[in-house]
C-alpha cells in the first residue's frame, strides 16, 4: 500500500483532529503558561476584573436584604428585584435567611 493510499484510509477512518493532532512540547508549554500568568497579572494591575459580572448591582442586594429582614419571603423580593432567589440569598443574605425552611418542611 502506498502512502499516500495509507494517508486517504487514515483520514476516511478517524477524525481529522485525531490524524494530525499537534504535540506541545514541554518547553513550549512553560512559556505559554507564563505569558499567560504574565498577562493575567498585568490586566490584574490595570483593574480587570475577570468571570461573571454580578447579576444585581449593590443598590438591589441593599434593597433586597430590607426587604427579607422587613419579613418579606426571599422568592417574593426576588420578584421585586426581577432576579432568580437563589441570586438573592447567595448576595450576603444573613445565615439564617440562607438556612430558613418551612415550618411544615422542618423535621
Amino acid at each position: 500500500m502506498s502512502a499516500s493510499r495509507f494517508l486517504t484510509a487514515c483520514a476516511v477512518q478517524a477524525p481529522p483532529r485525531a490524524v494530525f493532532t499537534p504535540r506541545i512540547t514541554s518547553s513550549r508549554a512553560i512559556v505559554f503558561i507564563s505569558r499567560t500568568s504574565a498577562g493575567r497579572e498585568a490586566a490584574k494591575q490595570r483593574g480587570v476584573r475577570f468571570g461573571r459580572p454580578p447579576a444585581l448591582t449593590p443598590d438591589q442586594v441593599a434593597l433586597g436584604r430590607r426587604l427579607v429582614n422587613e419579613g418579606t419571603s426571599v422568592r417574593a423580593a426576588a420578584k421585586v428585584l426581577r432576579c432568580h432567589h437563589a441570586t438573592l440569598t447567595g448576595h450576603s443574605m444573613p445565615q439564617e435567611v440562607r438556612r430558613s425552611r418551612p415550618a411544615d418542611l422542618q423535621g
